[in-house]
């Protein structure tokens, strides 16, 4: 049975946010634990975990944010993973509609994330899910 809830402890969603960097070529660390201890703790963030009969097969992460135009809380969709396993079975949008309902009950203005070009399954899962690809150019400092 595939369930969905909030996070209360980090130590849910370690490894699936560990497998998450590693498909961006990011080493396991402890740095990684502590920092996704850190913002789950501090209540920085607000991650669900899906499970299947109680183990977690995949997760999201969002960062609250604000818009000053919109004078509204956002989120940004910073963290999602879903084992291989579990892909292209319909559960990437089923952990996304939660979020929208979430974000709805907060009074949300808008939820907003990026994505690599070239991750093809990643863009058609957003765009089913009636997200739109912005005009807006993004710039970056690296520090």
């Amino acid at each position: 049975m595939i369930t969905i809830s909030q996070v209360t402890d980090a130590s849910e969603i370690e490894l699936l946010f560990e497998a998450y960097r590693a498909f961006y070529d990011h080493v396991p660390s402890e740095q990684a634990r502590q920092f996704l201890q850190a913002r789950i703790t501090n209540q920085e963030s607000i991650a669900f975990v899906m499970k299947d009969s109680g183990m977690p097969i995949g997760f999201v992460q969002l960062y609250p944010t604000f818009s000053s135009l919109q004078c509204q809380k956002a989120f940004v969709l910073n963290d999602m993973y879903i084992t291989a396993a579990y892909r292209n079975k319909g559960l990437g949008q089923q952990l996304l509609e939660e979020v929208f309902a979430f974000a709805t009950r907060q009074d949300a203005c808008y939820i907003t994330l990026e994505t690599m070009p070239t991750n093809a399954p990643a863009k058609a899962l957003y765009q089913k899910v009636g997200m739109t690809r912005d005009t807006m150019h993004h710039y970056t400092k690296t520090l």
